[in-house]
């Protein structure tokens, strides 16, 4: 029950609260007792305390969760956040799978929409962005037609983030504004930083390092009002301390590195280690650079989270270049630019591109991937197709007409230049075999 408890709180941005609760989850806690420990886990996720919520689900796999929980699929909603928290994303991708199959299967519209933002938010991280785009507007249509609108209002923060990187601009604030609007009817504090965070982004890749610190600087303060630690909703400390630097305020992002009440380094894990090693490649001296990006390099192996990754690549091989070091520069460069490529993110690649031609060398763009061409259902179809089901269980799966699933078909046909499931199917593994 506290565990329930917190996993409203914390969203809602308010985290002294979450963390009493919390702390008394924990008293309460007996290891041996699964319920006991999805229970803490949930807590200790939602209130920010990462570290802390990934040792708790270390102590279970994502089928003993699914063996001791199958009849409570919110729980396992929250179990997935979760493990997408802790890192454990494979984890988190079986037990939201799992959730939403099963909600479609018996029409539970409520758990369905809640799994969908979910795993739009999962897929984001792991750079898996067209199916973000067709799992979170699925999300969006869904919620706001069952009127659970803050469901549908993460669905859109998410999307923003992606909208953010990939440059489109209007999208971007379109989703963000609409995710703003949605957080203060409903209360929902902890909303504003995520789409915050989207539009700092925006503006950091498109080189408007001054606009980028007003987005973040709200962020900050809000996690200085609230006691929110910056786990919860995204790496916005070391983007406040990149965007000083592109905005040439260097003692200011010294001095946010060195540590600040926000920020508690164990819980930053994986993710927040390896920005936090990317920004000090940045502020360090030429003779010392080099490791802080190495180092953030060691992080992101293991964890897929293809867009930091090529961030780090394209930091790093922009401070080889300036240091006149271009032949060490070329490879970082090249493999940033390929992700983002991938990924879409336009005006990431672009930057790298310049960067490439500034060593010397000369940059041919392999175009957006082809299903780019598609709508976001028409993504959601495509998917399904290449999973095998016949058009009847598409038709099922998305609560649409039989009817609705050809004109998709057709259409998806069209664009992609082809005529059969097969086709498709080669065309989307072939999409998700060249994810970076």
């Amino acid at each position: 029950m506290l565990g329930n408890a917190v996993a409203c709180l914390g969203p809602a941005g308010r985290y002294h609260r979450a963390l009493r609760l919390t702390e008394r989850a924990v008293q309460l806690h007996d290891p041996e007792s699964e319920a006991s420990s999805a229970g803490v886990a949930i807590a200790l996720a939602f209130s920010g305390r990462s570290a802390d919520a990934a040792d708790v689900a270390a102590s279970r796999t994502a089928d003993e969760w699914l063996r001791a929980f199958a009849e409570e699929p919110i729980l396992l909603t929250e179990l997935g956040v979760v493990e997408i928290v802790a890192e454990r994303l494979d984890d988190a991708e079986l037990l939201l799978d799992s959730v939403i199959a099963r909600a479609r299967q018996v029409t539970a519209l409520g758990i369905l929409g809640y799994a969908l933002q979910a795993a739009c938010w999962l897929a984001t991280v792991t750079g898996r962005w067209l199916e973000a785009w067709a799992l979170g507007t699925e999300g969006v249509a869904l919620n706001e037609e069952i009127g659970s609108v803050i469901d549908a209002a993460w669905s859109e923060g998410v999307l923003s983030f992606v909208a953010a990187a990939q440059g489109r601009e209007e999208t971007c604030r379109e989703l963000a504004g609409r995710a703003d609007a949605a957080a203060l009817a409903v209360d929902s504090l902890e909303l504003t930083t995520v789409t915050s965070t989207s539009l700092g982004l925006l503006a950091l890749g498109a080189g408007n390092a001054a606009a980028a610190v007003d987005s973040f600087e709200r962020v900050r303060q809000f996690a200085r009002q609230h006691g929110h630690n910056q786990s919860y909703g995204g790496a916005w400390l070391p983007d406040l301390a990149e965007a000083y630097l592109r905005d040439g305020r260097h003692d200011e992002a010294e001095a946010l590195l060195a540590g600040v009440p926000e920020w508690r380094p164990r819980d930053a894990l994986t993710w927040g280690a390896a920005a936090e090693a990317r920004c000090r490649g940045l502020l360090a001296d030429a003779d010392q650079f080099a490791a802080c990006f190495d180092r953030a390099l060691e992080l992101h192996a293991r964890m897929h989270n293809p867009f930091e990754r090529a961030r780090t690549e394209l930091c790093y091989g922009e401070r080889l270049r300036r240091a006149r070091r271009r032949a060490q520069a070329r490879p970082h460069l090249r493999e940033a630019h390929l992700i983002f490529e991938r990924l879409g993110a336009e005006p990431w690649a672009a930057r790298a591109a310049a960067e490439l031609e500034a060593t010397g060398m000369t940059v041919e763009s392999s175009g957006p991937p082809a299903l780019a061409e598609l709508t976001p259902h028409e993504l959601r179809v495509a998917s399904i197709v290449a999973s095998g089901a016949t058009n009847q269980e598409i038709a099922s799966r998305l609560f649409v007409t039989h009817k609705t699933v050809e004109y998709h078909l057709r259409s998806i046909y069209r664009k992609l230049g082809i005529r059969s499931r097969s086709a498709l199917t080669g065309l989307y593994l072939a999409a998700q075999a060249a994810r970076p």
